[in-house]
């Protein structure tokens, strides 16, 4: 009876051993993952910066449907167009900032700027002004305009 006892103990050991074994393994394997966590988390997201004179955007058939440029060389300006291209909205910053949309046939428009001496809004037909809401050296005033542009009634 002393082997049987004797080898069993030796089993008990053993099991004992392999438990503390795969409980080492299973905090190494945490430990590591930690670390790795750590590690990947600490890595800083590359900023990255594009420059360019323009961006167009074009639609799934390859026309310019928007584009994002310097116009007049310094003033930034978006315009977005319509399918055949043509421009419906534009927005240009700089020292006169404005925002003008148009009829798909830019015969009508309405534009809203900003400028030194005066603020407002404009509605046209084309290309000529029919009414002009505005602040003009802070004084407000309605304008509006016959087909040739002349005045035909103002109040300031």
């Amino acid at each position: 009876m002393p082997d049987e006892s004797n080898l069993q103990s030796i089993v008990q050991r053993l099991e004992c051993v392999e438990r503390e074994n795969r409980r080492l393994k299973r905090l190494c394997l945490a430990a590591a993952i930690v670390v790795g966590a750590l590690l990947f988390m600490a890595q800083a997201a590359p900023r990255r910066t594009i420059e360019a004179q323009s961006f167009v955007l074009k639609d799934a058939s390859g026309r310019a449907r928007a584009d994002l440029s310097m116009a007049a060389g310094d003033i930034p300006t978006l315009t977005m167009r319509d399918g055949k291209g043509d421009p419906r909205v534009t927005l240009g910053a700089g020292d006169n900032p404005s925002l003008t949309m148009s009829n798909p046939d830019n015969s009508e428009r309405i534009q809203l700027f900003v400028s030194p001496d005066v603020y407002g809004l404009t509605l046209s037909n084309a290309q000529v002004n029919r009414v002009g809401v505005g602040v003009w050296k802070g004084a407000p005033g309605l304008t509006l305009y016959d087909e040739s542009q002349k005045v035909v009634w103002s109040a300031r």
